[in-house]
């Protein structure tokens, strides 16, 4: 290979030029006899688990990787992080620190020592919320639309208990639907939760990444558990059907859960004071 009659390289852009030919015309680099076999890049992946974590954490570590460009998936039902395995020494030291159980992360350089009242909240994994949280929101939630369902109809028909005309009742059952519906979404997808949940600390969340719901996903959400209280006993069953199963499901998910593929996780104490 290096004899004079061998063709030369640019080590940079890798061009073959002739023996007499000193330096690359593109790059102005000299050339060489030989190039350096470049590594096979590193496709491998590592993957660390944060089930348990408390939701503040989860967000500081979150917080860390982005600032460190290292690209991550974190699934937050499973609560398995994978990242490059070329970073994974990088990410081992940060899963070390971030998830301490007696420190949880202010921002992205301090720590703060947790304080008792900060235990976390949850009922399962990634501080999935426990059913007597959600039903207690659902309570919240079902007087406040209740009150407002009775004012808008005693604006609308007085004190009467009936409606004379029944297109006007149809019309008025059809308002109350769309208004809870857009009740639910909005503060679903621009707050994290309805009134109800607010009250008792727990977001809605996206399932995989947990991030807050896009406006769509809310919308979903919404519809699945709200259109059926249209159609009397049948919009009832269904709505039975819609929560029976979040009673028996490890991360408490009703059918309008995982139509959007939410999860509703409760805030620790220390998410809110951080």
């Amino acid at each position: 290979m290096g004899s004079d009659d061998t063709n030369k390289w640019c080590p940079n852009c890798r061009a073959e030029y002739r023996p007499y030919v000193a330096e690359c015309t593109d790059c102005l680099v000299p050339l060489v006899d030989e190039l350096i076999d470049e590594p096979e890049p590193d496709h491998s992946t590592a993957s660390f688990s944060v089930a348990g974590w408390p939701e503040s954490n989860i967000r500081s570590l979150r917080r860390l990787l982005d600032g460190s460009e290292i690209l991550f998936r974190l699934d937050v039902e499973s609560g398995e992080l994978t990242v490059p395995g070329s970073r994974a020494g990088a990410v081992e030291e940060l899963v070390v620190i971030v998830g301490t159980p007696d420190a949880v992360l202010v921002d992205d350089a301090d720590l703060r020592p947790e304080r008792d009242d900060e235990a976390e909240t949850s009922a399962g994994a990634l501080g999935v919320a426990d059913m007597a949280s959600r039903v207690i929101a659902a309570i919240v939630d079902g007087v406040i639309t209740g009150v407002a369902v009775t004012a808008a109809r005693f604006v609308v028909n007085g004190f009467e208990f009936t409606f004379a005309d029944r297109r006007r009742e149809a019309t008025f059952v059809i308002a109350v639907t769309g208004a809870t519906f857009a009740y639910e979404a909005l503060m679903t997808w621009r707050l994290g939760g309805t009134l109800g949940k607010i009250a008792l600390r727990l977001t809605v969340c996206d399932r995989s990444s947990g991030d807050q719901l896009t406006g769509r996903a809310a919308a979903l959400r919404a519809i699945v558990k709200h259109v059926a209280g249209i159609s009397g006993l049948l919009g009832a069953a269904f709505q039975l059907v819609d929560c029976v199963p979040a009673f028996f499901d490890d991360r408490r998910r009703a059918l309008h859960d995982r139509a959007a593929s939410s999860l509703v996780v409760a805030r620790p104490l220390a998410a809110e004071n951080s």
